[in-house]
């Protein structure tokens, strides 16, 4: 059976900044996917997401992320939804945690889809906060008990874009990961969203809520 824990975040303390690059690396980690000599991690990976807003069918939607080894040394990408399973793709260990790529392309493309807006814009435009200054706060990460040191980090692509009259609500968006290095692949939790106020706001997030050998995508 697989193992399912509870997963919260608390954040702790005052938001800083930190310098442009230092984004780029903390969203997308080296290693968080391979031990220190480099061997693939064993573990199975489980993401709970929650999808709400205008993208989602009846106001909110659930699924789910698994991440774990595959064939010839890769690493797998699973999604279930709606009573269906799909494997998304495998990759080499070493690039990282699929996750994080898997969640930025899903989130832009919703954007897309509800804005009107071109993806190819959104995702250059998301490259290049990732290349810039985010806001970051110390944080805590509650994996079925277990309390984790984190770090909470947060952009805002579209701050001070110029075709931000053209993009409604997602004008706002904000994109946060919670990470740390003794979190199992990283990522403790991925959320995008609009303004909360509304019934219509948009929110997608995803939430590590398990990880061991079991339900390992194949």
């Amino acid at each position: 059976m697989r193992r399912h824990v509870a997963a919260t975040l608390i954040v702790l303390g005052t938001a800083q900044h930190c310098v442009a690059g230092q984004t780029y690396d903390l969203f997308f980690h080296a290693g968080s996917l391979t031990d220190a000599s480099g061997t693939p991690l064993a573990a199975a990976l489980d993401y709970a997401g929650q999808l709400a807003g205008p993208t989602a069918v009846g106001g909110s939607e659930t699924y789910l992320v698994q991440i774990g080894p595959a064939a010839d040394g890769l690493t797998g990408i699973t999604l279930q939804e709606g009573g269906r399973t799909r494997i998304l793709g495998t990759y080499e260990a070493v690039t990282g945690n699929p996750v994080i790529m898997y969640f930025l392309e899903s989130t832009l493309r919703q954007m897309a889809d509800v804005s009107g807006g071109s993806p190819f814009y959104i995702r250059n435009r998301i490259k290049e906060a990732l290349l810039e200054d985010a806001e970051i706060v110390p944080a805590e990460f509650d994996l079925g008990g277990q309390i984790i040191a984190a770090e909470q980090v947060t952009i805002h692509p579209f701050a001070n874009d110029a075709a931000r009259n053209r993009m409604g609500d997602f004008a706002d968006l904000t994109l946060s990961v919670t990470v740390g290095e003794a979190i199992p692949g990283w990522y403790g939790k991925l959320a995008a969203f609009t303004s909360p106020d509304g019934d219509e706001a948009y929110s997608n997030t995803l939430t590590l809520t398990g990880a061991g050998p079991e339900g390992t995508p194949q």
